[in-house]
């Protein structure tokens, strides 16, 4: 084998740089021994038979590869123009463990925790650019799931950078008729100076409300006087229905005041219900009121609301209420009545309630009970979340308040409900509090902030009603996605309102 064939290195001999050939040794084990043979004797197999005489070189140098474990050592010669390198046993170039000639690949850097997030920043911004319907579909999921995350994350930025706004292309607002049934989020809402009203970052140090900037301190909970539980989580199916992640969300959103009404169980009444052409802003004129039956039908007239939960069967309960409003999905229809007949305990108590007649009993009543007694832990005077003690069983004569709604159960008269019933709301809006939340009644006291006992004065309508419907930050306050039906529940309530007030001027 010629010199030029092998390859060579300059080594550092005494601060110069002297050219070696590059001798390589084959084998893994036994590469140190076969290094010094090839060094003393030409060859490196005579090692094992002679023993060590003087070497061929001086210096023995000898070239170190890898690391400790998987160490391999081969042989540094004088790079000398006419040397032959002696030729090594054919059997060793065959042996499976010859080294390869080629250079040893660069091991991998380890892993860190902040490589792993670079990697994973990069592949989410990769997969983000590559698919941009996907991106914006999971961000809008996420932002109805978490509303409470985006509003504070804009109302945090805007109030570091306030010199600077999110970048964002805004169309003009040119349509405004019916824009507040169909809000979009691409138009300059803002850049019009009739309803600029700034962001919506100013928080109650109370109740953590978020309000504008010209709304009164004490409006959201009267400065901590008002004191209620939040609301419970919606179930589902309603969740996804309202949080755009069922099929059948636009369809819903669409009739929700039509499924609403399949489930309720008073009738919604006033002087003039007015319904212009295709205007959807929900108008009433005069008194509104609601009214409740009986809660058996005779057998030769149709069951109507409340009447509907007791005909027997679940798929004939479906078919009378889907016959009532021909628009609905008979699926959908299924679904939320196995939801509220899960969840709504008002459902629950009154199945309960029936089942307990005797069946000679032909007449008897059932009352809703206007003021609920507390639990054993909970304070007299206190708003108590809802319990199990809301309806009772009358079969003969006994005392009731004014403003107990007392069922017959069979009767033609329609009943007029107290607007000051804790039930009247959860009655006529079975989806808007489908766990049968209790609504303004005029027992519920005042708190003090700090102790939290109740006080003197009672919470009004005007007081209950707002602390209801504010958003509040950390929180979600689900009858605000009602679109329609949360209309519908505004003009009902601020009618309530209105009669408490003149209620109070006629008395006093």
């Amino acid at each position: 084998m010629q010199l030029a064939l092998l390859p060579f290195e300059f080594l550092n001999v005494n601060g110069e740089m002297v050219s070696h050939i590059a001798v390589p040794i084959t084998g893994d084990g036994a590469c140190l021994f076969n290094s010094l043979s090839y060094l003393m004797y030409g060859t490196e197999q005579i090692a094992s038979t002679q023993a060590y005489s003087e070497p061929r070189y001086t210096v023995l140098r000898m070239r170190f590869t890898q690391n400790l474990s998987r160490g391999h050592f081969d042989v540094y010669l004088p790079h000398e123009p006419e040397i032959l390198i002696p030729k090594r046993d054919f059997t060793l170039q065959q042996s499976p463990f010859s080294l390869s000639m080629k250079k040893p690949r660069k091991r991998r850097a380890r892993y860190t925790g902040n490589i792993r997030k670079k990697q994973f920043q990069n592949a989410v911004k990769t997969y983000a650019l590559h698919n941009p319907l996907v991106n914006r579909s999971a961000v809008a999921r996420y932002q109805l799931d978490n509303p409470e995350v985006g509003r504070a994350t804009r109302s945090r930025y805007e109030h570091t950078n306030p010199c600077r706004k999110v970048g964002r292309i805004k169309l003009p607002w040119k349509i405004m008729v019916n824009s507040g049934m169909a809000y979009n989020p691409d138009l300059a809402y803002g850049a019009d100076k009739t309803i600029a009203l700034g962001s919506m970052n100013h928080k109650c140090k109370y109740c953590n409300a978020l309000k504008w900037k010209e709304e009164t301190p004490g409006m959201c909970c009267n400065n901590g006087k008002v004191q209620f539980p939040s609301f419970e989580h919606l179930p589902e199916p309603l969740n996804s229905l309202l949080m755009v992640r069922h099929h059948h969300h636009n369809h819903f959103m669409d009739l929700i005041r039509k499924y609403n009404g399949c489930f309720q169980m008073t009738s919604f009444g006033a002087k003039k219900i007015v319904a212009e052409g295709f205007m959807l802003t929900f108008k009433v004129q005069g008194q509104v009121y609601h009214l409740v039956g009986s809660l058996m039908h005779k057998p030769d007239q149709k069951a109507q609301f409340s009447q509907m939960y007791f005909v027997g069967e679940d798929e004939r309960k479906v078919l009378l209420r889907s016959a009532n409003f021909p628009d609905v999905k008979p699926g959908l229809v299924t679904q939320l009545q196995s939801m509220l007949h899960e969840k709504n305990s008002y459902v629950k108590q009154f199945k309960i309630t029936i089942n307990a007649v005797q069946k000679n009993c032909e007449e008897f009543k059932v009352i809703i009970l206007a003021d609920r007694k507390p639990t054993t832990n909970a304070h007299v005077g206190r708003f108590n979340a809802p319990t199990q003690n809301k309806i009772a069983l009358v079969i003969v004569s006994q005392q009731f308040e004014n403003r107990d709604i007392v069922l017959q159960s069979h009767d033609n008269k329609l009943q007029r409900i107290s607007e000051i019933h804790r039930a009247y709301d959860a009655l006529q809006y079975p989806l808007l509090f489908c766990h049968s939340e209790d609504g303004y009644s005029i027992n519920i006291p005042l708190c003090n902030f700090i102790t939290k006992l109740p006080l003197e004065k009672k919470v009004s309508a005007a007081s209950f009603y707002p602390y209801r419907i504010m958003i509040r930050q950390d929180e979600v306050n689900h009858i605000v996605y009602f679109r329609s039906l949360f209309s519908q529940f505004l003009v009902d309530m601020y009618a309530k309102i209105e009669t408490e007030r003149l209620n109070f001027i006629r008395n006093h």
